[in-house]
């Protein structure tokens, strides 16, 4: 009888242990305002997601949670056909956690994804907090950027969030991933031409050869890069504006350049820049300035009155 007897309590000894580790662990990340963020704002502790940890068991469990960036930031969907990953094709961002049920809450943060990357790194530990479990909310926060300055496109990272148990260490980890992504950054062109006080007052009686009348400046952030054209509406002459047929004493030819690079001007617009988006300006940048050339002449060449031309530009993205 005593041989049976330790048997049967070894049986069930052995049948609780088991029912003790049968345990299993939960993590739910349910996002909330993780899509079309807009990144041209800064945001500081944007709610993202709703976080839940917790064991089947019923008791509180202590949980270490780990996190890794797939992008190391939000990254362009252009960026492997564009040359690799710049400043301007990632924004890096931070993650934090608020707890709102559970206890002893250690290294909530902030991780910032630029400086994790793909390693997994300690994100935060706590305590389970009774039934709800361990809850609380996943923080987003991004120091803004004009969309100017970011190449236009699609900005995405998938974050990848592991949990351990540390109370029952046979438990097998649980992860679960969160997909960020920002608004859609749309191209932004913008041409700027500032005339110099000599473009509507030319000293005509004297030769130029290459006198500045205006300088251009652009804002571009199309991932194909620009074009910019000219054209003329007398085709690279100035004309007597008092004259309603002008004829060649009524006309005064002249060069213009770009950055000392000579313009075609005919009435059609026509290409004298392109730049890839290798080169591009992603804000405000000064290209160079507009240059004008022409032969002086004297007075009684020409019929008296005011000559001009009217010169347009045209930014175009590729």
């Amino acid at each position: 009888m005593k041989t049976l007897s330790t048997i049967f309590l070894f049986l069930l000894s052995f049948l609780y242990l088991n029912n003790a580790y049968a345990s299993t662990d939960t993590l739910t990340v349910t996002g909330s305002g993780n899509t079309g963020i807009d990144i041209t704002t800064t945001k500081t502790n944007l709610s993202v997601s709703s976080f839940t940890l917790k064991n089947s068991s019923g008791t509180n469990q202590n949980f270490q949670v780990s996190m890794t960036s797939q992008n190391g930031g939000l990254k362009n969907s252009n960026a492997a056909t564009k040359g690799g990953v710049s400043a301007t094709y990632l924004k890096g961002f931070t993650m934090s956690f608020t707890i709102s049920a559970g206890s002893a809450l250690v290294n909530s943060g902030p991780l910032d994804t630029t400086t994790i990357g793909t390693t997994k790194t300690l994100f935060f530990t706590a305590t389970e907090g009774g039934s709800p479990g361990l809850t609380g909310s996943l923080k987003f926060s991004i120091t803004g950027t004009p969309a100017a300055q970011l190449y236009s496109g699609t900005y995405t990272d998938v974050l990848t969030f592991e949990a351990k148990n540390l109370t029952t260490t046979i438990n097998p980890l649980v992860t679960k991933t969160l997909i960020i992504s920002a608004a859609v950054i749309n191209d932004t062109i913008t041409l700027t031409i500032t005339p110099t006080a000599s473009a509507s007052n030319l000293p005509l009686t004297s030769t130029q050869s290459a006198l500045n009348v205006g300088s251009v400046n652009i804002t571009a952030n199309c991932q194909n890069g620009y074009l910019l054209m000219a054209s003329s509406t007398n085709s690279g002459n100035l004309v007597n504006t008092s004259v309603a047929t002008p004829g060649a004493n009524d006309k005064i030819s002249y060069s213009l350049s770009f950055a000392a690079t000579p313009l075609t001007l005919t009435t059609t617009p026509t290409t004298f820049s392109t730049v890839s988006n290798a080169t591009m300006y992603s804000s405000s940048s000064f290209l160079g300035n507009l240059t004008m050339g022409y032969s002086g002449v004297n007075n009684g060449s020409k019929t008296a009155g005011s000559y001009q031309d009217v010169i347009t530009f045209t930014l175009q993205s590729q």
